[in-house]
């Protein structure tokens, strides 16, 4: 599986000391020519047990509570209610109410007024005046009761309004008039564009920013870039030129899929005249980010060798005039955080991998192939390899320690020489991962890391002169696709 960065490896004859067809090591090829094989032929993916549960079968019954409860019969019914037996202060109660009936017969005056008869020999109650005295006292007690309630729920709702409505971070004031040139990364999101806008001073409260844009319909119509703006100018005028799109002059500097850390430093010195030599040193120093902003950068966490190697984000930006490198770092760091937001790492995790796992796999995936519909399916190979505890042999890994310009394949192949180099990277000689990222990977090739295609693919050949590879599962297959190589290559 060697890499290329001009065009395919061919091995053959013409190459004294180079990769043929008659060494019997271990190969395998990638889409430029790299061999890729293993002794190991067992394919499959595994099967992995599910948590199966038993149970009794329910009779239908319903428990019966220690008062009484409802309880299943025979026909599909309920078959009632246990008997309860009348509680004893209800019986004090009835014998109270005798009491009463007998002294009002009387005409005994009780302290409210007096019990009146009625035709069935029990009392009416006390005297009209007196009822009318008790019923207005409770409706004034009510319209009290009721109008504290509605006090309480207001206050309620205007401090829990306030709260989302202005955080305390809204409340500070800034200098106005200062002019400032703000990035927006691509793909941020209304929300996150009104907190670098807050941030800098731009807007007073990120919440009437955000409606200042709904009310127009324009989340969709907010340009990334560089800006220059002014703060305090307020949410109006900043989603205006938002919506004219980036002012700030700059550079404007490409990062390509698959270059490694020094290739981007080369371009960085060409485009954005900042030596290599102090991108580089700057983009080896995670650690500086991650302490800065550990949420932000949680990524950079325990990186090997402290580099940023794989997280240079590839994409075209607008680069101010006058940046320095540490700032440059920054803006890829922060696109790589926007393009990872959504990545699902639940499948890689459920095989006890790690997002820094899933950036060396992308790196891979994405030296090896130029397919789009190929990158689930390499990412299944190393899947498969590394669950049968084969080798990866990833020609890629090789020429990352060599360096990129130390083969050009098609005139410069990879020599078995080039395959015994020692280097933790090199993946002909030890097992598993190499310890970081070979470059640096679109999402595309991120997301399939993340998530392979189910196969039982343990080696791919490159079988085409468009670069398609084809798949195998088995040393026969893996033969057959050998004999195609040398056919259209040999």
């Amino acid at each position: 599986m060697a890499d290329s960065f001009e065009g395919r490896s061919t091995y053959g004859n013409e190459h004294p000391g180079s990769v043929n067809n008659g060494h019997s090591g271990a190969r395998r090829f990638s889409r430029q020519g790299g061999r890729f094989r293993s002794a190991d032929s067992s394919g499959g993916d595994a099967a992995y047990g599910r948590l199966q549960s038993t149970g009794e079968n329910h009779d239908g019954a319903y428990e019966a509570h220690e008062i009484g409860d409802f309880d299943s019969a025979s026909s599909g019914g309920f078959s009632g209610f246990q008997a309860v037996d009348t509680p004893p202060s209800y019986k004090r109660t009835a014998s109270r109410y005798d009491s009463q009936k007998s002294r009002s017969d009387r005409g005994i005056r009780s302290k409210s007024g007096v019990f009146e008869t009625n035709d069935t020999g029990g009392y009416v109650g006390y005297s009209v005046a007196d009822a009318q005295k008790k019923n207005n006292n409770s409706k004034i007690l009510a319209v009290v009761v009721g109008a504290i309630a509605v006090v309480v729920v207001a206050a309620l709702i205007f401090m829990v309004y306030n709260f989302f409505q202005t955080s305390p971070s809204e409340t500070q004031t800034v200098t106005a008039g200062i002019e400032k040139e703000i990035f927006i990364p691509e793909g941020s999101s209304t929300t996150a564009i009104a907190g670098i806008l807050k941030n800098e001073g731009i807007i007073a409260k990120e919440s009437t920013f955000i409606s200042a844009v709904r009310s127009r319909g324009a989340e969709s119509m907010l340009k990334p870039g560089k800006y220059a703006m002014t703060t305090g100018m307020g949410d109006n005028a900043a989603v205006d030129l938002l919506i004219a799109g980036p002012s700030a002059t700059g550079n404007t500097l490409t990062i390509p899929e698959g270059v490694t850390l020094e290739q981007a430093a080369k371009t960085v010195e060409k485009v954005c005249d900042i030596p290599a030599d102090a991108f580089i040193a700057e983009a080896r120093s995670a650690d500086k980010y991650y302490n800065e902003n550990p949420t932000k950068y949680w990524f950079l966490a325990n990186v090997y060798n402290n580099s940023a190697e794989g997280f240079l984000y590839p994409k075209t930006y607008v680069i101010p005039e006058g940046s320095d490198a540490a700032y440059v770092v920054k803006v890829l760091l922060d696109q790589f955080a926007i393009e990872i937001k959504n990545l699902d790492l639940s499948y890689a995790e459920s095989r006890n991998l790690n997002l820094y796992d899933v950036m060396i796999m992308g790196s891979m995936i994405e030296k090896e192939t130029y397919t789009a519909s190929e990158r689930e399916l390499v990412s299944s190979v190393l899947y498969n390899r590394l669950r049968n505890n084969m080798k990866l042999q990833i020609c890629a890994t090789v020429v990352y320690v060599l360096g990129p310009d130390s083969r050009d394949y098609g005139i410069n192949p990879l020599l078995y020489v080039d395959l015994e180099v020692e280097s933790p990277y090199n993946t002909y000689l030890h097992d598993g991962l190499p310890p970081g990222p070979i470059c640096s990977p679109q999402i595309a090739s991120i997301t399939a890391a993340a998530r392979p295609a189910q196969t039982d693919y343990l080696y791919y050949v490159l079988t085409s002169q468009d670069g398609t590879h084809t798949f195998c599962a088995t040393d026969a297959e893996f033969a057959a696709a050998n004999e195609v190589y040398n056919r259209v290559f040999g």
